[in-house]
């Protein structure tokens, strides 16, 4: 039983991965059609390194308002406000997070 219970427990997380995957893809995907500068480095790192999917689909909701990227890129830089940024190292172009 135990075993059982510990191979679903590995299904529904790999679930949760391909969710936040697939969240960030469509997420960069939108971002690329909107607006015809490229996708800064460091807001991609940020968007990358985001595990929340509910924070990712946020992000989606803005990226599909936003008028302009700098509007976009305003709104990760607040969630960042006061958090610890994401582990790993950002691109070198400063700015997030």
């Amino acid at each position: 039983m135990q075993e059982s219970q510990r191979i679903l427990d590995w299904i529904d997380r790999g679930k949760q991965i391909g969710v936040v995957e697939a969240r960030r893809a469509d997420l960069l995907k939108v971002l690329r059609a909107r607006f015809p500068d490229p996708v800064p480095g460091t807001v991609r790192w940020a968007i990358e390194l985001t595990k929340d999917s509910r924070t990712l689909e946020r992000w989606f909701d803005t990226a599909l308002t936003a008028q302009t990227l700098a509007e976009f890129t305003a709104t990760i830089g607040r969630y960042y406000s006061g958090r610890k940024a994401p582990h790993g190292s950002p691109p070198r172009s400063g700015g997030l997070p």
